[in-house]
């Protein structure tokens, strides 16, 4: 008997031993026994049925189809499940990833990286994993935390498309590096128009990522490209924002 048989058998097994309970309740006076088909079509709840094991962030984005994008989808489940706060939780727990290289004693902070090709169940088209956390000296300590996903376009593309299926579209525009402009460029320039149509980036803010937390974002970065460069995700864990969300989480 393969486990689909035995599943099914513990379901007839349970339906059964219910119908007779809920007789026995109404001989003695508490109403007439429910019919078969009333009984059939109500909801089990089994304890450990397969359906109600949570996905994780990695199977979750291998179950993505269009419009779904598995990498956006492991974005957001990333931001809506993971609270920046361990690195070996981020890569170990969520990402499967369990060799991971970890440079501290450096004087801003914390840097992890990890190569997504150690988990074979990961999207394609992710070149590395990159967490840094910055001023403070223990992972028990708050501080900024920042995750990168950086992507290979030739691979698998990214576009503005993807990002909205998941994240929808009330998006703000990522503030643009400061740069001096080349004195050939007019303003009528065809980069200017693809500057346009492909902003540099846009980020998402809460409430439904990071628990509600106000000091995090997502942004996706385009640099004026059709694909996605890279995805960070961040908090601020010392912001006053965050600061009030877990004073009042407790």
């Amino acid at each position: 008997m393969d486990q689909s048989q035995r599943e099914n058998h513990e379901m007839k097994r349970l339906l059964k031993l219910k119908i007779a309970l809920l007789t026995m309740a109404a001989i003695a006076g508490c109403g007439s026994p429910p019919s078969l088909q009333e009984m059939e079509s109500a909801p089990l709840q089994v304890n450990g049925s397969p359906s109600a094991v949570a996905l994780s962030c990695v199977e979750r984005s291998a179950a993505a189809r269009p419009p779904k994008h598995p990498i956006v989808e492991l974005a957001w489940c990333i931001a809506e499940t993971d609270e920046l706060f361990d690195p070996d939780h981020l890569f170990h727990d969520t990402l499967g990833i369990e060799k991971y290289t970890t440079s501290e004693g450096i004087t801003w902070g914390l840097k992890t990286g990890g190569d997504p090709n150690q988990n074979v169940k990961l999207p394609k088209g992710i070149r590395y994993f990159s967490f840094l956390r910055k001023i403070p000296k223990a992972n028990s300590e708050l501080g900024k935390r920042d995750f990168s996903i950086q992507l290979e376009s030739k691979n698998s593309c990214v576009r503005m498309s993807d990002v909205m299926a998941t994240f929808g579209a009330d998006s703000w525009l990522t503030a643009v590096p400061i740069a001096i402009p080349s004195p050939a460029t007019a303003v009528g320039s065809p980069s200017f128009v693809k500057r346009e149509s492909n902003p540099y980036g846009i980020f998402y803010k809460s409430p439904r990522l990071f628990m509600r937390d106000a000091s995090g974002s997502v942004s996706f970065f385009f640099r004026n490209e059709e694909c996605v460069e890279y995805i960070s995700l961040q908090r601020d864990l010392n912001s006053n924002e965050s600061l009030k969300f877990q004073g009042g989480s407790k």
